[in-house]
């Protein structure tokens, strides 16, 4: 049965993705605030340089955790934007805290640095 397959393209194949005018940069960020909003959510604010605060609504960044002597986590962890303030050169988180990953984000202290990656998605 080795017959050949033919591709044709999508009736809609000229139909564009709709993008944003936002670089993606790999930015090191520092921690300005990390508070428990309850007994399982953080709110995490960072100060970052271009294009992190540019982010718009829909967009996420991928975190690299910090490591703790508990966890030591490996990949980064993709994180949906809270809010972006382009002014303040600041962006927001909002997470649960519920496994390795989130566990090494929420040792995070105030003046801390991490990396950063986004913003990703379409907004």
């Amino acid at each position: 049965m080795n017959q050949p397959i033919s591709i044709q393209p999508a009736a809609d194949a000229d139909r564009r993705v709709p993008t944003t005018n936002v670089d993606v940069g790999d930015v090191f960020a520092v921690c300005v605030s990390h508070i428990w909003v309850n007994e399982q959510y953080r709110h995490l604010v960072m100060e970052a340089p271009d294009p992190a605060p540019r982010a718009a609504a829909g967009q996420f960044f991928n975190l690299e955790c910090p490591h703790t002597a508990e966890d030591k986590p490996f990949l980064r962890r993709p994180m949906s934007v809270y809010k972006a303030d382009p002014d303040r050169g600041q962006v927001e988180f909002l997470y649960k805290v519920t496994g390795v990953g989130t566990r090494g984000l929420a040792s995070l202290k105030p003046g801390k640095t991490m990396r950063m990656l986004g913003p990703l998605g379409v907004g």
